[in-house]
This record gives structure tokens, C-alpha cells and sequence, in this order.
């Protein structure tokens, strides 16, 4: 079958809402559809799916309004001891709305009677965005809930009241004459259980935990009152077949069934009832969603940036990509290092990008990021259509410290939500120009400088340092006692450098790793050189050294794992807790992570003393630009963008202190005070749907911030991935030993299989030459365009129009009419 390209949606029945220089925004109203026109190029952008198309793709009629939903949300019911979640979208028609009109857009209320939610959306135009906000005051939960609860609970007391009154009078009236004493008894203590269980009711979701109680403490007064095969002769028919009794007993006996029966469907009604909370909200699901005959692709930010295409030729996927912004929720350090690991990559910046024919955008999350997720559906999963957009979260599950009815612990959604402002600026590429994942980048780039959002810490720097990772030190743990593994001694750092500058190396940012009392992963550390690397005099002499040559200094520390054999903290108040009140840690509990709050206020500062003491330049943090997480320890409850706030707090409180901060990784938050990111990530995740790997981070902060990927001494081909560094515009980077490497096999650090000084000094040295060869005088320039051809040639193009071009194919390869020798570089 021939699927035909989109056409373009017109405008027919749509109201203009707002609308400035660049941008039209429409509105219609009884389709319930929000559409954008681009005055530049004329193209319009719409947040419904194009009909026509899904038609002819084969989507049955009954479906096709589906993919015109502005929002759909996913919802559980906070009652059931389930994680169960339903969905509602804007589509439905018992979703009641009402608009206002702003100055520069509109605002959408949302109300959805039948689960008693409220929200709003304001969509305005700013120059050329639309900007998407869901303000955090107007999401309501449970509305009208607790009005109606407290008169329907009102009438059950006022129930229970009568029925306690007339079952006084019938123990007055001794009806054990004729019954047994143990059924009046037993409905005694059914009336004390209902008064027991409504007198401890906290709040609406207790009551409809506890609300099948009442019901069945109801429906057992009544089984003894009218009988039950169970029970046999009702105590009403026992009593009015005796003929002992004036005809006022027997009228109170059926009251009091009665009001039992009342009791019950009260009961009964708020059992069933939804307690609706909202899980999270997907934003614009269909907004630029392309077809498999599109010319484009769209943008997912996993690990470096990865791409992919529409196209007619796909499989039928069982799955889709969706992954929250930042690390993933943390619920157990074993599986997410095992997954890290396996070659998983985050999402370190909040934006995503679509590009239809030469028209495009990119869409970024401002408020909220650190409780959002981005979602992929490529064509092949459920219909033949690319969908790309964000959700933002407002609960997430967390296994419970009890078990269900079969001995299993479960897992139920956060009884409160988290409710901030959320919003998202969709920032449209001018059709007029090129658009491709290039120009996606240097408008996101643009984004960064003009709201200062990122350092220049690259401005001064116009060629590229020698990233020299030293490691220094770690204890190997034996039966009897831990022996200290020295790899390299402070005097030896110093030997190395003496060689490589020697040797016309004169540009070398140091990191220095495990060089503190103990060696690495004595966590928390005591910040202390460390005796048998030299002690506190082979430090300063280390530190004089580095002084007198301008050699800049980085010390590494992690200032977030807590390991159990270091001790020095505690568990009760410097850890993590999970929602459920357990500690995040290892299946062995030998390891933790501190607390946002002891890192800030305790961790950090004894690490601010030690730098101040020495004199110290700059500090890389292993895990501040990479880790995001909650913490639920006591009423002291910190969320994931808590956590990043801390972060930024942290980073600010060191640069202010003119002390330069490096970190490894480079999340969103730290991009505005790291002078340095080690580890960037050089590959995505490899799904099966993307098609290719992009250097869009890398593109966006090349010229701005200074950045490593992978040592070159710890690939298989360290020629390749020297072209790839190249291609990525990383400075040339080797993590070193002076020892051999081999003294390290019976530690935790495996990760040096290569790394003596000794063996890699040539190396070195002819790559630090190569790479200043290369990129002196465009180290501190943007790139501008990244492009791949299918011979095997990328092009990479800088603001000063200096290209590169690098072939990764064994045979020449012509380009521009410039041809490159196999497996190197030109540049022009």
C-alpha cells in the first residue's frame, strides 16, 4: 500500500487566539485542536495527527480522533492497594472546558467530572515559541470529594446513632428468650466495629480503604436479622413466628435491619468509589507527528543525541522509548550500575526536536524537568505514525514494606503529588533556512547563552588542553587487613608532567583520582593526602610544582556514595530513604547514597575547609552532574528538582569562592557553573529504532564549555575513536598509571586494563600534537553543522568556517571535491 505524504491542515473553523511577528496560534474550539502558524515559511503545525493520512495508513474511523488529544492523562486510583492506572484524554465528551483569552494566547480550564480533576493550560506566543504551561495552582484533586464524604459520613453516624438506640431496646425487650444469646451478641459487636472503624477515619482515600469493613459489619447484622444460609432463620422471622412479643420489637428488629441495609450500601458505595490521583500528563502527544512518507526524522537526547528517520520500511515494534529526564527513579543501586553497565544512556539535556520537510522545532522543557519523561513512539508501534513529546510525572510507585493477601510485597503510587508549575517552550526553526539537527542545535545553543544558562568557560581557550586523568591510589581488601595499592605517588605526578612538557605538551588540564587518605572509594572521604603516595609534603610540593608552571588542578571526589566499611556517617540521618522508609542501597547493604541535605550542609563544607587550607584551584565531582534522586527520610522530604537545586546551590558555593568545578556528565543544572565536563557521553542507548548517533550535545556547548569523552587508552581501537573525538570536537584525553595497571586486578577498579605512562607517552605525546594541529584557533568556536555522507566522510563545519572532514572508510573518499585519505582527516 502507498501511504501519501501529509498535507497540510488549513484552518477552517479554527479562531485566531494570538499571534506577533513570527506566529499565529489558533484555536478550535469544537474539535478541541491548538494549531501554530509559521508566517515565515507558511507552514502550519497542529496538535492533532493529520485524519486524511491515518485514513489511508489504514487506522479505523473510530480511532482517528484518538490522535488528536492536546493531553492525555494517566490516573490511579490512590484507595486500591494496586498500581492499576487508567487513561483520559482531551477528546472525551464528558471532559467539561472553558477558555479565556490572554494578551498574547489563551488559557484551557479542563474539568473531568466522573474522576473530580482540574487543570488548566495556557498556551502564549513569545517571538517565535509557543510556549506550553501547566500552572501548578491549577491542578485539583478530589473535587467536591470531601464536601460530599463529610455529609454522607455525617448521615452514617447520625445511622449509627439510631441503629445503637434500637438495638438498646432490643436487649430491653430480651429477645434471647427465643434466640440465641451469641446472635445478639454478634450484632453487638458488629455495631461497635462499624462505630470503631468510622470514629478512626483520616481522610478520603482511609475511608475507602476501610469502607468494605463497614460493609461487611453491615451486611453481617443484616444476615442475622433476615437470615443467611450461613446463619439460618433470620432473628425477625424466629421472633414473629414465637408470637411472644408486642408488635414495636418486631418494628424495631426490621429499623434495625433497616438501617443495617443503609449502612451497608454507604459502605458499599465509597468501597467502589475512585479516589482518583493523577500519575502523570503527556503534553501535545501528537503535535508534529510525521508519517512514513515525510521527509525528516526526529531528535531523541539519549546519551550524545540520536536520530531517527520516517521511513516506509520498519518493523511492527512491541515496545516504544520513554525515559525519564535525568536518571532514571532510583529504587535499587545494583540494577542501575548493572544497567549503566550494559551501555544504558541518560538523558542529560531537556529537549527533543522534530523535522518535517525544511520546517522543524524544538521543544524544551523550562520548569519541571526533573519530573518529566520523554516518550518515542516510531512508526510500527500500534500505527504507522513518529510521535515524539514529554510527560511530566505528579506520582511515581514504590513497593510497599507490607505484603498482599499471597505474601508478595506490592507496589501503589505516592499518595501526594507533585505539584509545580510545568511548562514547555517549542521554539520553531525558520522553514526558510536549512533545517536539520545541526540547526536544531544552535538554536538550543542560542537558548542557553541568552537565558545564561550556560558557562564560557572555553572563551579564553583557542586550543585544545591535554585531559591527563591520573590515578593515584585504592586499597585491595584482603581476609586480614586491606593493603593500599599506590599507582601513582604525588612525586611521580610530577615526573609524568616534567616528560610531557619536556616533550612540547604544554597545555594539560589535571585530574587527579583516588589521591585523598585511603585512596579512591573511601567514601565518604577525610579529604587528607594520603601517606603512602607521599603525605602531606609530597602534596604541597606536588602543589608548589603545579603553581610555578600554571598547570591547572582538579581533585576528584564523590560526594554522594556512602560506603558502609568507611563509616563516618549515619544510617538513620545522612541517607537515602525510599518513599516505603527503607534505605537505597546494594542487595549486600554495603552501600548507600547521602542525602542531598548532608552533602549541602555537612559534606561539602569539610570538603570547602580543605581547599581553602591548601589553596586549592578547582574540584571535579564524579556524581554531581549525573545523579538525580528523591529523598523520603522522616518529614523531611526532599523531590528530585529539590535535588537539583541543591546541586546548583553546591556548584555556586565553589565557583564563588573562585574555586574552578568540573563534573563527569553534564545534566541540564550544571551546565551553568561547570568550567569542565569529563565522561561526556560519545553514544546513545542503540535502541533498534534509532538510526543514528549525533554529537548534538557536543555541538551545543563546543566553543563554550571544555569537554572529554572516553580515554583514549581504554578503547580496542583507540585510532577510531581518536577520529570520533575528532569528529565530536573533544580534547585529546588518557586516564594513567606510572605503575602497571595489572597491580589493580584484585580491586574494585577494573577499568585501566592499559594505562602505564610508560607504555602510552608516545601516544600521548603525537596526539596532543595532532589534536593542536587540528583545532588551535577553533577550540573556542562554535560548531555549526555536523553532516554524514554514505561513503563513510563526515563534515563538520565552525563558525569561522573552518570544516573538517573525517573519512572512517579504508579507502580514499571524495567529498566537496576534497579527497581523504582512509581512516584520517582534512582540514580546510
Amino acid at each position: 500500500m502507498v501511504i501519501p505524504v501529509q498535507a497540510q491542515p488549513d484552518l477552517k473553523g479554527f479562531k485566531k487566539v494570538a499571534e506577533n511577528k513570527y506566529l499565529s496560534l489558533y484555536y478550535n474550539e469544537s474539535n478541541k485542536i491548538v494549531s501554530v502558524l509559521d508566517k515565515r515559511s507558511g507552514y502550519i503545525w497542529s496538535s492533532a495527527a493529520d485524519s486524511e493520512y491515518l485514513k489511508k495508513a489504514g487506522v479505523e474511523d473510530f480511532f482517528i480522533q484518538n490522535f488528536s488529544s492536546l493531553w492525555i492523562l494517566t490516573y490511579t486510583n490512590l484507595a486500591g492497594q494496586e498500581s492499576t492506572t487508567k487513561e483520559y484524554s482531551s477528546i472525551r465528551s464528558d471532559v467539561e472546558i472553558k477558555t479565556s483569552q490572554l494578551k498574547n494566547g489563551i488559557k484551557i480550564d479542563f474539568y473531568i467530572p466522573r474522576i473530580r480533576i482540574k487543570f488548566s493550560i495556557v498556551y502564549t506566543l513569545q517571538e517565535d515559541s509557543l510556549v506550553v504551561t501547566i500552572p501548578a495552582n491549577s491542578i485539583k484533586e478530589l473535587i467536591g470529594v470531601k464536601e460530599e464524604l463529610e455529609k454522607a459520613l455525617k448521615d452514617a453516624k447520625n445511622k449509627l446513632s439510631e441503629l445503637k438506640e434500637v438495638f438498646k431496646r432490643i436487649k430491653g425487650a430480651k429477645v434471647a428468650r427465643v434466640v440465641a444469646k451469641k446472635r445478639i451478641n454478634n450484632i453487638g459487636t458488629d455495631i461497635e466495629n462499624i462505630e470503631n472503624t468510622i470514629s478512626t477515619l483520616q481522610g478520603v482515600d482511609d475511608l475507602n480503604r476501610k469502607a468494605a469493613s463497614i460493609a461487611s459489619y453491615a451486611y453481617d447484622i443484616n444476615a442475622e436479622l433476615i437470615g443467611s444460609q450461613e446463619k439460618g432463620r433470620g432473628i425477625i422471622e424466629i421472633v414473629e413466628t414465637s408470637k411472644k412479643y408486642k408488635s414495636n420489637v418486631i418494628e424495631d428488629l426490621k429499623k434495625m435491619s433497616q438501617l443495617a441495609n443503609e449502612l451497608y450500601t454507604f459502605g458499599d458505595t465509597y468501597r467502589l468509589q475512585e479516589i482518583a490521583g493523577i500519575v502523570k500528563i503527556d503534553l501535545m502527544p501528537y503535535f508534529g507527528s510525521a508519517g512514513d512518507n515525510e521527509n525528516g526524522y526526529m531528535f531523541i537526547p539519549d546519551g550524545c543525541g540520536a536520530i531517527a528517520y520516517y521511513k516506509k520500511n520498519h518493523p511492527q515494534y512491541l515496545s516504544f522509548y520513554s525515559k525519564e529526564i535525568y536518571t532514571e527513579t532510583l529504587y535499587d543501586l545494583d540494577r542501575y550500575t548493572q544497567e549503566i553497565n550494559n551501555g544504558l544512556q541518560e538523558i542529560s539535556l531537556p529537549v527533543i526536536g522534530v523535522k518535517k520537510g525544511n520546517n522543524g522545532f524544538i521543544a524544551i522543557v523550562e520548569k519541571g524537568s526533573a519530573n518529566s519523561a520523554i516518550n518515542f513512539m516510531p512508526s510500527g508501534y500500534e500505527v504507522n505514525l513518529n510521535r515524539i513529546y514529554f510527560s511530566f510525572i505528579y506520582r511515581r510507585l514504590f513497593e510497599t514494606v507490607t505484603k498482599n493477601w499471597n505474601g508478595q510485597y506490592y507496589k501503589i503510587y505516592e499518595t501526594t503529588p507533585i505539584v509545580t508549575d510545568r511548562q514547555i517552550r517549542y521554539i520553531f526553526l525558520d522553514g526558510k533556512k536549512e533545517v536539520s539537527y545541526s540547526t536544531m542545535a544552535n538554536k538550543f545553543r542560542d537558548y542557553l547563552i541568552s537565558n545564561k544558562l550556560i558557562n564560557q568557560s572555553a572563551k579564553n581557550r583557542s586550543s585544545p588542553p591535554l585531559g591527563l586523568d591520573v590515578f593515584m591510589g585504592i586499597k585491595e581488601e584482603r581476609i586480614l587487613f586491606d593493603k593500599f595499592i599506590s599507582m601513582t605517588t604525588y612525586s611521580q605526578v610530577k615526573e609524568i608532567l616534567n616528560d610531557l612538557i619536556k616533550n612540547g605538551v604544554d597545555n594539560i588540564d589535571l585530574n587527579l583520582i583516588g589521591w585523598s587518605k585511603g585512596g579512591y572509594e573511601v567514601f565518604p572521604s577525610s579529604f587528607w593526602p594520603e601517606r603512602k603516595l607521599g603525605g602531606e609534603k609530597g602534596f604541597r610540593d606536588l602543589l608548589s610544582y603545579l603553581k610555578q608552571l600554571k598547570i591547572p588542578l582538579l581533585l576528584q571526589v564523590n560526594l554522594i556514595d556512602a560506603y558502609l566499611k568507611v563509616g563516618g556517617f549515619s544510617l538513620n540521618r545522612d541517607v537515602v530513604r525510599l518513599k516505603n522508609g527503607k534505605q537505597l542501597t546494594t542487595y549486600k547493604h554495603d552501600k548507600f547514597l547521602f542525602t542531598p541535605v548532608y552533602v549541602q550542609n555537612t559534606y561539602s563544607k569539610k570538603l570547602m575547609n580543605f581547599l581553602k587550607r591548601y589553596n586549592l584551584p578547582g574540584v571535579s565531582f564524579e556524581k554531581i552532574g549525573w545523579y538525580v534522586y528523591s529523598d523520603y527520610r522522616g518529614k523531611n522530604v526532599v523531590s528530585r528538582e529539590n535535588t537539583t537545586i541543591y546541586w546548583m546551590e553546591l556548584l555556586n558555593k565553589f565557583k564563588n569562592q573562585s574555586i574552578s568545578v568540573a563534573t563527569l556528565e553534564g545534566n541540564m543544572y550544571v551546565l551553568k557553573y561547570t568550567d569542565r565536563i569529563l565522561n561526556l557521553p560519545y553514544k546513545s542507548s542503540g535502541y533498534s529504532y534509532f538510526d543514528d548517533d549525533i554529537p548534538f550535545y557536543q555541538m551545543v556547548i563546543h566553543g563554550l564549555i571544555p569537554y572529554s569523552m572516553k580515554a583514549f587508552n581504554l578503547f580496542y581501537d583507540s585510532k577510531i575513536e581518536k577520529l570520533k573525538a575528532i569528529e565530536y570536537g573533544a580534547m585529546p584525553y588518557y586516564q594513567i598509571t606510572y605503575n602497571d595497571s595489572s597491580e589493580l586486578k584484585y580491586t574494585t577498579y577494573r577499568t585501566l586494563f592499559t594505562s602505564k605512562y610508560s607504555n602510552w607517552r608516545k601516544d600521548i605525546i603525537e596526539t596532543y600534537k595532532a589534536f593542536n594541529a587540528i583545532f588551535k584557533g577553533i577550540n573556542n568556536r562554535f560548531i555549526i553543522s555536523h553532516k554524514k555522507y554514505d561513503n563513510g566522510v563526515v563534515r563538520v563545519i565552525y563558525d569561522n568556517k573552518t570544516t573538517i572532514y573525517i573519512n572512517y572508510s579504508e579507502k580514499p573518499q571524495k567529498v566537496d571535491n576534497i579527497t581523504i585519505k582512509p581512516l584520517d582527516v582534512y582540514v580546510k
